[in-house]
């Protein structure tokens, strides 16, 4: 027997998203590194941009690094999101 689940299967869940048509809005941020070669991400100014935007109702959608030469990061990118009104 299976379990009980709020939404039945995920393709359930996602036609009920399509059928309300849900629009997003997103807000992206990009933080430089520092350091010899880059790598270094302040993580105190990361979690406080974190703290700020998710108390304006955005959640963290991605965030992903952009590398330069030799595999050190140049920048970190993170991308939120949040229903548009």
């Amino acid at each position: 027997m299976r379990g009980l689940q709020p939404w039945g299967t995920a393709d359930t869940l996602l036609n009920a998203l399509r059928r309300d048509n849900m629009k997003w809005e997103y807000k992206t941020i990009k933080l430089g590194a520092t350091g010899f070669m880059g790598g270094k991400v302040d993580e105190a100014q990361l979690d406080r941009i974190m703290n700020e935007i998710g108390a304006q109702g955005w959640e963290l959608g991605a965030a992903f690094d952009t590398d330069v030469s030799g595999g050190g990061t140049r920048d970190v990118v993170v991308i939120f999101k949040r229903p548009k009104n």
